[in-house]
Formats: C-alpha cells, structure tokens, sequence
C-alpha cells in the first residue's frame, strides 16, 4: 500500500510539472519518474563526528531564530517548498519521532533539516547505519535566498546542541559520493569517513548494503573520491 501511495504522488508531481513547465518539463519528469519506480541506485559516503561538549555556539545572525517545530502543525510552514508527496513523507517521519528545525528570517522560512534517531528506508531516504547513542542529520535545506549567509551552518549547530543536550554521543551524516564539496565541507567540520552504503531498490525488492572502512582508511576520504 506505501508503494501504490508513492507510484500515485509521483504521477501527481508529474502533473504538476505538466501544468507549470510546460509539455517538454513534464515529459523529462514524466521519464524520470518511470525510471524511479522501476529502478533506483545510491551510493553514499558515512561521515560521523563525535559530539563534544561546551562547544562554542555560533554568533547569532541579526533577525534569524532556529527552532524546533513543536507539533505536525507547523510543519505546514514547509509545504510552500516541498511536493504534496514530500508533505505527506514528513508527517509521516515527523509522527515517527523524527525532530525538525526551521530557520525563520523575520517571520519568514529561511530553511530546514532534521533529526532522525532510527531509520526507516521507506520515509527517511538515509540509510546510515545508527549505534546505540548515535543520530543522523539530514534532509537540510536552505531558501535560495538565503543560502550562503549562515543560515545552514546555524540549522546544524543547532541540531547538535539538541543532541547534546538529549545525551547523544555521535552524529552521523551521508553525501552521495559524487559530492565532493559537500564531504570536503563535512571534513572541515571535524566528521571523519566510516563507511559506505548503497541502496538499491528493483521495484518491490530493496537491498542496503553498508561497507565500514578500517580505522587505518578513515583519514582517506577525499582522496579516494577525488581520484576516481
């Protein structure tokens, strides 16, 4: 039934975009999606960081406050931004126990990301393995208008002191491979490559596969994604 409800949302996108962009728009989607349903591949790099504490916060930014969104409710602050599929799949991770943030700029939405303490392959689209003390951070996103102004880094930082404060002792992340920017950019940020995992789902069968890196391949991250 989850899968039917996924095949019907995804339609409805397409029609969307039919309607919106215009008939070559919605072709590509329409083609993109018929891949999706029957094929999909990811392979990603497992970054983690362990949670210090006393870390220094970050300078608040004029008129920005992060916040923890309190009830489904407020999700509804993200639906201008989002599908009515991905609505949908964040009220239902939101009612799972997942924890999201938003960063408003004067009232406005300036951003978003999450909190997932277990993982659920069908709503989180994160597959990183979590240990006993361990939490992810994912689906983060910025307004374009507001990217490149603190407004991310500010979404994180505020995710970890929650972590802190609920007594996790590690933070774990994905990037797909083919990011480079964005493992370099986890790296300055004091994560450390663990692993990798790749899914692959073949209409009804799924299949995770996650590859831990020996301690002595940690430090080697960049240079083995920036050489292949």
């Amino acid at each position: 039934m989850r899968l039917f409800k996924s095949l019907i949302y995804l339609l409805l996108d397409c029609l969307k975009t039919f309607k919106e962009r215009g008939g070559r728009a919605g072709l590509a989607e329409l083609g993109q999606t018929v891949t999706r349903i029957f094929y999909t591949r990811l392979e990603s790099v497992v970054l983690a960081k362990t949670l210090l504490p006393g870390e220094p916060p970050l300078p608040p930014l004029p008129d920005l406050i992060v916040r923890q969104l309190k009830n489904k409710e407020e999700l509804a602050l993200l639906d201008s931004w989002i599908s009515p599929k991905e609505a949908i799949r964040f009220r239902q991770i939101f009612a799972a126990g997942d924890a999201a943030f938003v960063a408003l700029h004067k009232g406005q939405l300036a951003g978003w990301g999450w909190i997932a303490y277990k993982i659920d392959p069908q709503t989180n689209r994160v597959h990183v393995p979590l240990a006993p003390g361990e939490a992810t951070l994912y689906e983060l996103f910025v307004v374009p208008a507001y990217r490149g102004t603190g407004v991310a880094q500010r979404l994180v930082a505020s995710r970890l002191e929650l972590l802190r404060e609920q007594g996790y002792k590690r933070v774990v992340i994905n990037c797909t491979k083919g990011n480079i920017p964005a493992i370099k950019l986890a790296e300055k940020a004091g994560y450390v490559c663990v692993g990798e995992s790749c899914h692959t789902r073949i209409l009804l069968w799924d299949r995770l596969v996650y590859r831990p890196y020996p301690l002595v391949e940690k430090s080697r991250c960049i240079s083995t994604y920036t050489s292949s």
